[in-house]
């Protein structure tokens, strides 16, 4: 397999399929349900990523980017992640 053997449309529709039910606009899977709210607070998703260390900063951006790279193919924002997370409507 070589890097971006798939189309942006077909990874979308993996990540969709992955972690909601019923496609692009489901609910989130429970099986996933404590793999998100891992990636969260792992990423950063939760509280900023300020400081006073610019490495330590850069660090956290880096992993922040990782979850907002996910929630952008899930078409998701962190508020909506987060009320999927904890059932809250």
């Amino acid at each position: 397999m070589q890097i971006n053997e798939y189309s942006p449309s077909e990874t979308q529709v993996a990540y969709q399929m992955f972690f909601l039910a019923g496609g692009r606009h489901g609910q989130l899977h429970e099986a996933v349900k404590p793999i998100v709210n891992d990636l969260i607070a792992f990423c950063f998703g939760d509280r900023t990523t300020f400081h006073d260390s610019s490495h330590h900063m850069a660090v956290a951006e880096g992993r922040r980017q990782v979850l907002l790279h996910i929630f952008s193919y899930l078409e998701l924002d962190a508020v909506r992640m987060h009320q999927l997370v904890y059932h809250e409507t």
